[in-house]
């Protein structure tokens, strides 16, 4: 047998199998967004954007076992999420803004509910660990 052939035990844990992949249930959740009669364009864009989001802040996250990722790790996307955001500065903006808006963080745990629903669905992940995340307060004035 080649040495190039024989992955070693640790090697083989850290293969994700395609299926329960979160990059699998990405494509699927792209494709039932472009397949929905039902939303506008204006609402698909804003679930793309928002996804865009959930990825930028959590880039690791197609790359992980739907089996494997727990609410913890969803509460620590959120908080720093929260704090850090996605680093985007409109154009022509007198201030750079800390961390993520309350309504563009609320769309992007959406997502990824969405995300976990569909790995539920095909029986990957059970329970949806972002079922218990918390929406940010929108802050009105007045």
């Amino acid at each position: 047998m080649r040495a190039e052939s024989v992955k070693s035990a640790s090697e083989t844990e850290l293969a994700v199998p395609a299926e329960t992949g979160m990059g699998h249930f990405i494509a699927l959740y792209r494709q039932r967004l472009a397949e929905d009669s039902k939303l506008a364009p204006s609402s698909k864009s804003r679930r793309e954007i928002a996804l865009k989001a959930l990825l930028k802040t959590w880039p690791e996250l197609p790359t992980l076992d739907a089996r494997r990722v727990t609410s913890k790790a969803c509460k620590e996307w959120a908080a720093r999420a929260l704090r850090i955001g996605t680093g985007f500065v409109a154009p022509k903006a007198k201030t750079a803004r800390k961390g993520m808006s309350p309504s563009a963080f609320n769309k992007c745990v959406e997502v990824l509910r969405a995300l976990f629903n569909i790995a539920e669905e095909s029986g990957a992940a059970y329970p949806n660990p972002a079922a218990d995340l918390d929406r940010a307060r929108i802050r009105t004035g007045g």
